[in-house]
């Protein structure tokens, strides 16, 4: 069943002895450790402590003895294996997946009679999704971010390159929570409203005499 590999894997990721990974406390405390001394967080010396008063423990009703409709009670051995087997979801049945995925794929295509590239993190050919990564300060507020960033008009140019919908999946670098965003049709359009305006601009911009390409770039050396 793999165990070999699974446990090895466990004590790498969690930096404990093999032996720990069989256990439940050690492992855990070890994880956590190294989790809050990352944060640079100090964990509080345990305190060992005596019982010096007792309470009354919760009522417990005595029952009644018979049968009873609608009344059922299940105690399971080995709860865990038996579903294991049941459901066949044991490590080595697990089947590789076919899906056709292509990472870093770049693309180019002539969108409104104007040239727009672009690269795609990941595309699930099968799903029929582009899947782009983003970072974030706050998850909560990358709904705002996304139309100050423009990524309204970057997932309507990829959408038009690349034939599929997109996905945001957005990590948040102070919690690292991971938030999936698909776009609505609103969105959509939204950014296609910004890639006509920005081709609208550029084309006042290259068309008027006065232009100068060297007032818009500058040249120095590090």
């Amino acid at each position: 069943m793999r165990l070999i590999e699974l446990c090895l894997t466990m004590a790498y990721d969690a930096k404990v002895n093999f032996v720990d990974v069989l256990g439940t406390v050690r492992y855990w405390d070890v994880l956590i450790h190294n989790y809050l001394k990352e944060r640079n967080i100090v964990i509080p010396q345990k305190k060992d402590a005596k019982k010096v008063e007792k309470f009354e423990g919760a009522y417990v009703k005595d029952p009644q003895v018979g049968m009873h409709k609608w009344v059922m009670s299940f105690d399971l051995n080995s709860l865990y294996p038996h579903l294991i087997m049941q459901y066949n979801i044991s490590p080595e049945t697990l089947v590789p997946s076919n899906e056709e995925v292509i990472y870093e794929e770049p693309g180019i295509k002539k969108i409104h009679d104007t040239w727009w590239k672009g690269k795609a993190d990941c595309i699930n050919k099968d799903q029929g999704l582009i899947v782009d990564i983003k970072t974030t300060s706050d998850i909560n507020k990358f709904k705002k971010s996304a139309n100050i960033y423009n990524y309204d008009s970057q997932a309507y140019i990829y959408k038009e390159i690349f034939g599929y919908e997109l996905v945001f999946l957005v990590i948040c670098k102070k919690t690292h929570q991971i938030g999936v965003y698909s776009c609505s049709d609103e969105f959509y359009d939204r950014g296609e409203q910004k890639v006509i305006d920005a081709m609208i601009a550029y084309e006042k911009l290259i068309n008027d005499p006065l232009f100068d390409l060297k007032d818009y770039v500058k040249l120095d050396t590090l």
